[in-house]
């Protein structure tokens, strides 16, 4: 996150791409390439010119000169953002969540197998060759080895991917779904109201 240069930031509008690839320094800085839907470029350009952005940017520019090399996010000082910042504020959502008796024992960190099952399983399921999707998903992981890639595409393919993907999806949303029942009768109805 603190590799993400501010230059990468597009406006979505003004492009044609389908998809933004970002280079960033990862874990072990190793030189990652991530993918940005249009629809978070989009946030990501809000909030690059953002008025606390742009502020940050100042002291960034003040301290380091120019903003070739500054990282899109920064702190209130105008320095990039450090990893154990990323921590403090899963700590700060867990205690929070826990108060409402809700446990949360994942990291910043497993947001990117998330990711990566959930890609393979979207490129499985529109029926990319088999090969391009080894090749896309070791490329975007930053494996060198296929074995590390291939639990992702193992645990896709798995019925245990729809069971746990389904708990999550119930946990997430399920408190909404008495409103969506509501919405779907008074549609039917031809009410405009919901």
């Amino acid at each position: 996150m603190s590799t993400f240069l501010a230059v990468a930031v597009k406006n979505p509008s003004l492009s044609n791409d389908k998809i933004f690839y970002v280079k960033i320094t990862g874990k072990y800085s190793k030189l990652r390439t991530i993918m940005v839907s249009p629809h978070l470029m989009q946030s990501l350009w809000q909030y690059a010119n953002s008025k606390e952005c742009q502020y940050r940017l100042s002291k960034w520019q003040m301290q380091h000169g120019g903003c070739e090399s500054a990282p899109l996010f920064l702190n209130r000082s105008g320095e990039k953002v450090q990893a154990k910042s990323i921590g403090n504020i899963i700590s700060k959502a867990r205690k929070e969540l826990s108060l409402q008796g809700i446990q949360l024992n994942k990291s910043f960190h497993d947001l990117r197998p998330t990711f990566a099952t959930n890609l393979t399983r979207f490129m499985l399921e529109k029926n990319l060759k088999f090969g391009y999707i080894q090749f896309k998903l070791m490329a975007l992981m930053g494996h060198s080895n296929f074995s590390t890639t291939e639990k992702y595409i193992n645990f896709a393919q798995s019925m245990t991917f729809d069971q746990q993907m389904s708990s999550w999806v119930d946990k997430l949303f399920g408190e909404f779904l008495g409103q969506f029942q509501e919405e779907i009768v008074a549609l039917k109805k031809g009410n405009t109201d919901a």
